[in-house]
């Protein structure tokens, strides 16, 4: 047979093969689907069941997420005042707080990650909003924007705003940028002390098995609720004398309250 020939029945083998291959792979893709929108609807009917309404998407799918730690980054405050301020000495209040002040204003860090900067004139042409954008931009914070909310004070106006990690909320450090109307204006909160280190993957249950569970909890804690509206992955950060962590959690709101969930065990958090 010529050498021709036998080149084109391996290559029309081979593609057979691949086409063999895809075809698996397509089907079994499907048969994943499809037990994962069964199990959804199984969940939905249960939870029907027990008195409580939750929508199908609203259910996340299976993820992973690390553990992280982080330490207190002094050089990190003290670029933010570089950046916002403009050249400032820290001073040590005592109490691991630090005070910084200059003709633009003054900030106070804590141990917590709890901060306040005054600015004496802050320029917000652009609005609340952008104005808030730009600053964090500025100083490498990431947010989440899907979670900002506006609000009137009289003589100011505030913008709030959620703290993310590798776009994922940290539910407990929200910033406030608040606008005064002789041009003063406030940026205060919390926020994560330093970069965050990955310690490894985290030991999570199923989202089914963690629901069924809360199921149990909301229950056996006489908790009200009658419907569940979302169900999103997030980070807590907890602070100790020398370190911080980001702990991942889920948090599922309710029409009777939001309420945070180890991923680990499924129990209710108090935080």
């Amino acid at each position: 047979m010529e050498a021709g020939k036998i080149k084109n029945i391996i290559i029309i083998i081979l593609a057979a093969l691949n086409l063999s291959f895809l075809a698996v792979i397509v089907l079994d893709l499907n048969e994943t689907r499809y037990a994962e929108i069964r199990e959804k609807t199984e969940l939905v009917s249960f939870f029907d069941a027990n008195g409580i309404y939750i929508d199908a998407d609203v259910i996340p799918g299976e993820v992973t997420a690390g553990n992280f730690y982080l330490t207190r980054d002094l050089s990190q405050e003290k670029n933010i005042i570089n950046v916002l301020l403009g050249q400032a000495e820290p001073q040590d209040q005592g109490g691991n707080i630090f005070y910084y002040e200059n003709e633009n204003g003054s900030a106070f860090f804590r141990n917590n990650g709890e901060f306040e900067i005054n600015f004496a004139h802050l320029d917000d042409t652009e609005g609340a909003q952008k104005t808030a954008a730009s600053l964090l931009k500025k100083i490498n914070i990431s947010y989440d924007d899907t979670d900002s909310y506006t609000e009137e004070h009289g003589d100011s106006r505030s913008i709030s705003m959620l703290c993310t990690w590798q776009n994922v909320p940290i539910a407990n450090c929200r910033l406030t940028l608040t606008i005064f109307a002789g041009g003063s204006a406030q940026l205060a909160g919390k926020r994560p002390v330093g970069t965050p280190q990955r310690m490894g993957d985290c030991d999570m249950l199923g989202i089914n098995t963690m629901l069924i569970r809360f199921l149990d909890e909301i229950k056996s804690g006489g908790y009200v609720c009658d419907r569940i509206e979302d169900v999103d992955l997030c980070y807590i950060m907890r602070s100790f004398p020398s370190e911080a962590s980001l702990e991942p959690v889920w948090q599922i709101v309710t029409n009777g309250g939001t309420y945070r969930v180890s991923v680990g065990s499924g129990e209710l958090l108090n935080d």
